[in-house]
């Protein structure tokens, strides 16, 4: 056998053993030990309240169809070292949570392609992250609850927010909240201010009672508040201080937002 054949014959065996040894490309994303394709397969897969883990070039791009689909369930996503790529998809009436559980050597990064992500509702929870993790701009609502990573500043904060709004007159994220190095401000429909605390809370009667302590740099203005008689402090003004305080259950809005604080 010459040696031009022989040669022949070890390229060919070579290439059928580099194609045997060759990997599958990695999922995007894993659920368990399972791997999915897109984003839309492993969100479906996953329970409410579950993880789901961030693999090789993922992208979180929620679609139906032609249509953009609403992220509508409680996730945490954990980026494991690697980047997510947000593409499109209405973040409403659920809390997703982003971490990064890999190596310390070796931190993932949320990055918004273009535009701005889209939060009509719901939470998003940055605050296992640096700010260096997180790159883009975020479009909210009235009823969002944005939680920045706990190094950037207010400043930092409020310049990658986007208010959703009908026209200039009419801003519709009036009471959006944002958490910025553990204190929540509020939108009032121009500008951010600093929110309360709250320090105790219970129901009874239809009525929600709640403790109150106010931050010392600043008055506290309650959005969408109702008067109430009873004992303590009746809440008749939206200007409040510290001390105790009743709301009717029925103002859903503000309850809702004195839990979630």
């Amino acid at each position: 056998m010459s040696k031009k054949i022989v040669r022949s014959l070890l390229v060919a065996i070579a290439s059928v053993l580099a194609l045997g040894l060759r990997a599958d490309p990695e999922p995007m994303f894993y659920v368990g030990d399972t791997g999915y394709d897109t984003w839309m397969d492993a969100y479906t897969n996953v329970d409410a309240g579950g993880t789901i883990l961030v693999g090789e070039n993922a992208a979180l791009e929620q679609t139906n169809g032609e249509n953009v689909g609403v992220i509508g369930k409680s996730v945490t996503i954990d980026l494991n070292g690697r980047n997510l790529c947000y593409v499109k998809g209405w973040l409403t009436g659920c809390t997703v949570k982003i971490v990064d559980t890999g190596m310390p050597s070796v931190t993932g990064r949320f990055e918004i392609a273009s535009g701005r992500m889209n939060m009509s509702g719901g939470t998003l929870d940055l605050s296992a992250l640096s700010g260096s993790q997180v790159n883009g701009n975020f479009q909210m609502s009235s009823t969002s609850l944005l939680k920045f990573p706990s190094d950037m500043d207010l400043d930092q904060c409020t310049t990658r927010i986007v208010i959703d709004s009908v026209d200039q007159q009419t801003p519709k994220g009036k009471g959006a909240r944002i958490v910025v190095k553990g204190v929540t401000y509020v939108y009032d429909g121009t500008s951010w201010g600093v929110a309360f605390k709250i320090t105790s809370i219970s129901v009874f009667d239809e009525v929600v009672e709640f403790g109150v302590m106010v931050p010392a740099d600043g008055e506290v203005t309650i959005l969408g508040s109702e008067s109430v008689n009873g004992t303590y402090n009746a809440l008749t003004t939206t200007k409040i201080s510290d001390g105790l305080y009743r709301v009717p259950v029925s103002n859903a809005r503000f309850f809702k937002a004195a839990m979630e604080l």
